[in-house]
């Protein structure tokens, strides 16, 4: 997922049911050509998007860490 094009990004997605990470969706967003007011939105959902994927984060480390102490 190492593309810059948001439909190959989706494509992926959907594909690998993998999600982007935060820096490189960030950096789809600054190559778009966007308006003030669509940025100003886009940039919203960035937020909530960068919450949520460290929030995933937290839980799933938290999980595997739980799975590796019981496989010792």
């Amino acid at each position: 997922m190492e593309s810059y094009d948001p439909t190959e990004l989706l494509d992926a997605i959907d594909d690998e049911r993998v999600l982007p990470h935060p820096v490189l969706l960030r950096d789809v967003m600054a190559r778009a050509s966007l308006s003030p007011a669509h940025s100003v939105e886009l940039q919203r959902y960035f937020h909530d998007y960068l919450r949520h994927y460290g929030d995933a984060e937290s839980v799933a480390r938290e999980m595997l860490s739980l799975l590796a102490k019981t496989r010792k």
